[in-house]
């Protein structure tokens, strides 16, 4: 089972169509608001997800700061959630990149080879093994099914929400202030009100 900590619907339309079982979650704010609260989210959805698969476990599936930031959260301060994921994808994270291969962190969520690479991984139950991939990705979609018209139509809806809420977002004066349990952990030593 998959939990999808993203709205851009290309990747979650074709996984769901291939029978990819998966719940999206729509973090607050399109994810544009505290990570803290985003990340709890994350951490109830894997909960609430896991006893409902198969394996007792889920994929986590996100872009952006819904594949960086919100689950590295969750898993860093709901370490219960640790044993309930058996896999962590994530689409123009916060992390290097992918290498050789240009896609620019919004066209990341229609690039057939980000979605060759998340549907390797979650075919496999761990990160995608670069000798199975199958090349084609690099250059277009192989499955029919991103083409239909309700899923076409799903994901160009999807993805133009997205646009008008970054666009939109309220600009924040402060950044927020961490919630007592940062602290408590010993990973800061002033939580609080915003800063």
């Amino acid at each position: 089972m998959v939990l999808y900590a993203l709205r851009a619907a290309l990747h979650l339309v074709a996984l769901a169509a291939l029978a990819v079982r998966g719940t999206a979650i729509d973090l607050p704010g399109r994810s544009l608001v505290d990570a803290q609260i985003s990340a709890e989210y994350v951490a109830y959805g894997v909960q609430y997800l896991a006893p409902k698969s198969v394996t007792g476990k889920v994929s986590i599936i996100g872009h952006s700061q819904g594949g960086g930031l919100n689950p590295q959260w969750a898993l860093t301060f709901w370490p219960s959630i640790q044993p309930l994921v058996s896999n962590y994808i994530s689409l123009a994270g916060d992390f290097q990149g992918t290498p050789g291969h240009v896609a620019d962190h919004f066209s990341m969520i229609v690039d057939p080879a980000a979605y060759g690479l998340a549907l390797l991984a979650l075919e496999h139950g761990g990160p995608a093994n670069i000798t199975l991939f199958d090349k084609a990705y690099c250059t277009y979609f192989k499955d029919d099914v991103l083409f239909q018209p309700n899923n076409t139509v799903n994901a160009l809806v999807s993805v133009v929400d997205d646009a008008l809420a970054f666009v939109n977002a309220t600009a924040v004066k402060a950044e927020p202030g961490l919630q007592p349990y940062v602290c408590q952990r010993g990973f800061a030593s002033k939580c609080g009100p915003a800063f």
